[in-house]
């Protein structure tokens, strides 16, 4: 797996954003195709203390909404639960 953002940090200024309240995340989104649901895991992002990580995650929101709607009522819950507390 691959941590995206930091790139271009040394490992001064990454211990420097974490120690002021950066965090490493892992958003997940559903897909499902007529009966079947897949729920996948990101790769992980970090997110500065600037950032706003529901921003971040907002494109696999919106695709667990545009493609993944219909999937049980349960794996909706747990889809949406982990969006809102990352």
């Amino acid at each position: 797996m691959q941590i995206k953002g930091i790139e271009s940090m040394t490992s001064q200024e990454l211990a420097r954003e974490v120690a002021h309240g950066g965090k490493f995340v892992i958003y997940q989104y559903a897909i499902s195709v007529v009966i079947l649901s897949f729920k996948q895991g990101t790769d992980i992002y970090f997110v500065r203390s600037t950032e706003n990580a529901v921003v971040k995650g907002l494109p696999y929101t919106l695709l667990t909404l545009a493609a993944g709607w219909w999937a049980s009522r349960s794996e909706r819950f747990s889809v949406s639960w982990r969006c809102s507390t990352t």
